[in-house]
């Protein structure tokens, strides 16, 4: 997910609406793309550590962009016959 060109508001809100989806979804990896300067790189750390979909946030050695590990939101269903 890139961020480039988006105001700081339009990227909370896309970055809270990808956490929220990927959670629904069962998708626990995403890397958002944020550069490396600028309000934005300096806040989306921030938005994930306080996200309560996501699990885990680390900045990619590139120092531009950031790999997310977001919680599994799926609930795995009982293969037993009678639950």
């Amino acid at each position: 997910m890139d961020l480039h060109g988006l105001t700081l508001d339009q990227s909370y809100n896309r970055v809270k609406d990808a956490f929220r989806d990927c959670y629904s979804k069962g998708i626990t990896k995403l890397k958002v793309i944020t550069g490396r300067s600028g309000e934005i790189c300096r806040q989306f750390p921030i938005w994930a550590e306080l996200d309560e979909h996501v699990k885990y946030v680390k900045l990619n050695e590139d120092k531009g962009s950031f790999f997310v590990t977001i919680k599994n939101g799926q609930q795995r269903k009982s293969t037993f016959k009678g639950d």
